[in-house]
C-alpha cells in the first residue's frame, strides 16, 4: 500500500506498510526514489528477522512501528478516513466471511 508525501528535491516519497514474516508487527517506511542505486535491509526491533531488503533506484528511511489510530467511541469517521482504513488491509489480513454451510 502506498500513501503519497511530499516530494522533496524533485523526487516523490511514499509511505510503505510492511510486516515481519516471523512476529508479525507491522512497520511503515518512507520510499525515496534516487538517480544513483541504493541497497540497505531493515530487521525487526523485536525478533530481528528481516522485514524487508532492497537495491536499486529506491532508498527506505524512517522505520516505525505502525500504531494505526483507533475510532473514539462516537466519532463519525469521514470518507476519507474511511477510504485510508479500507487501504490499509491487505488480503492476508482479512478473513472472507462464510454465508452458512
Amino acid at each position: 500500500m502506498r500513501r503519497m508525501m511530499a516530494p522533496m528535491a524533485g523526487s516523490i516519497w511514499t509511505t510503505e506498510f510492511f510486516s515481519c514474516p516471523n512476529c508479525g508487527l507491522a512497520y511503515t517506511a518512507t520510499k525515496e526514489q534516487h538517480p544513483a542505486a541504493r541497497a540497505g535491509s531493515f530487521a525487526c526491533e523485536i525478533c530481528g528477522v528481516e522485514v524487508h531488503a532492497w537495491s536499486g533506484n529506491d532508498d527506505f528511511f524512517d522505520w516505525k512501528v505502525d500504531q494505526p489510530k483507533t475510532p473514539v467511541f462516537g466519532k463519525r469517521w469521514t470518507s476519507a478516513e474511511i477510504h485510508r482504513n479500507a487501504e490499509a488491509l491487505s488480503d492476508d489480513d482479512v478473513t472472507p466471511a462464510t454465508n452458512g454451510p
